[in-house]
């Protein structure tokens, strides 16, 4: 089943609703969109280019997964601050904004992989698509329930969608860790 646009998904939330009330729609159909992002077991690897121990994060980055220096993992630091600037292999990585900072600082400009969730880009354009399969349900659903509590306040018809809307993004949640899931540790044994 291909994906709807942005109009698609509109229309399909307006034919419950009402064509009078448009004003959030959109609103909530992005903000659907940022919750599967957030729950997504799609994960992306990016070679990025480190300058004196500091890389800015891609634009798509919504969760960081690992931080990786020459294929070896890094700690995220959990203090407030690093000590010294101290040059020699980097351990730990800790985020400052829109930046990753790297302790000890690597010599020279270097590059490290980056593990991250992408996040959605928001939906403007009537014809505009979001790249998340099998999540128009969950978003039509969601966009229901809370264009209903806006404009009838709790109401069964609102409950209702409530409901669906949380069935149907446990259905997206359960098929996503199912095509996506990678295990963490592999048991290796003998294979005859």
């Amino acid at each position: 089943m291909p994906i709807m646009t942005l109009g698609e998904l509109k229309a399909e939330v307006m034919s419950t609703v009402g064509a009078d009330y448009t004003a959030d729609i959109v609103r909530y159909l992005n903000k659907g969109l940022l919750e599967l992002s957030e729950m997504s077991q799609v994960i992306t690897r990016a070679e990025v280019s480190v300058v004196n121990g500091i890389f800015a994060l891609p634009s798509d980055c919504l969760i960081i997964k690992d931080v990786l220096y020459k294929g070896v993992y890094l700690s995220r630091y959990d203090k407030t601050a690093f000590p010294d600037k101290l040059a020699s292999t980097p351990l730990y990585w800790q985020r400052d904004g829109n930046n990753i900072e790297l302790y000890p600082v690597p010599k020279g400009t270097t590059t490290v992989t980056l593990v991250y969730t992408e996040g959605e880009a928001a939906m403007e354009a009537e014809d505009d698509t979001h790249t998340l399969e099998h999540a128009d349900e969950f978003l039509i659903s969601f966009a229901k329930w809370k264009v209903l509590i806006d404009t009838k306040g709790v109401s069964n018809e609102a409950l209702y969608w409530r409901q669906e809307s949380e069935t149907e993004k446990e259905k997206w949640r359960k098929l996503n860790f199912a095509q996506h899931h990678r295990p963490r540790k592999v048991r290796v044994g003998r294979w005859w």
